[in-house]
């Protein structure tokens, strides 16, 4: 269903069904402007639904506020194993609350946070996030606007003993 233009409307369509029984593994919505609002009605989907394993929402606006709804569904959802966040207008806040939800979350593997303004705060938080998650096996982070201080900081954290990623692309 990418490059549809669903809208708020769809997506809210969309994470009602997805609380309702639905089989659905993997939903794909990239580029359909869903903004915030639909984020939000996703998060609350996905608080609720035990077969979606797989949401690509790169392209839609989501922003911070948008984020932290994603993560609050993250601390009890179960079976998402990926999540696609590119270009989503993401910055160091929104990335506090997903660190925290990573935190807790023992089943997602594949995280795409690239074209997003994360910085050097947003990967602090990230950072932290990553010294307790153990189950995020592929991370990718290019195109985050980090400094060198980003960048080493990251490096540190990854070099530690407590951390094992399979693939982190930066």
């Amino acid at each position: 269903m990418c490059f549809e233009a669903i809208g708020v409307a769809g997506a809210q369509y969309l994470a009602s069904a997805m609380q309702t029984g639905s089989t659905l593994q993997t939903l794909n919505l990239s580029s359909n402007e869903i903004g915030e609002e639909g984020a939000q009605h996703l998060g609350s989907a996905l608080q609720i639904n035990k077969t979606l394993t797989n949401l690509f929402l790169c392209w839609n606006y989501i922003s911070d506020s948008g984020l932290l709804h994603l993560a609050g569904a993250l601390l009890t959802n179960t079976t998402l194993v990926a999540l696609d966040l590119e270009h989503n207008y993401i910055n160091g806040e929104g990335i506090m609350h997903l660190g925290n939800a990573l935190q807790d979350n023992k089943v997602l593997t594949n995280l795409n946070l690239s074209d997003n303004h994360i910085g050097d705060d947003g990967i602090q938080h990230l950072a932290i996030a990553l010294l307790t998650n153990i189950a995020l096996e592929i991370l990718n982070l290019s195109s985050i606007h980090l400094t060198t201080e980003g960048a080493r900081y990251l490096s540190d954290v990854l070099q530690s003993n407590r951390v094992r990623h399979d693939s982190v692309y930066v």
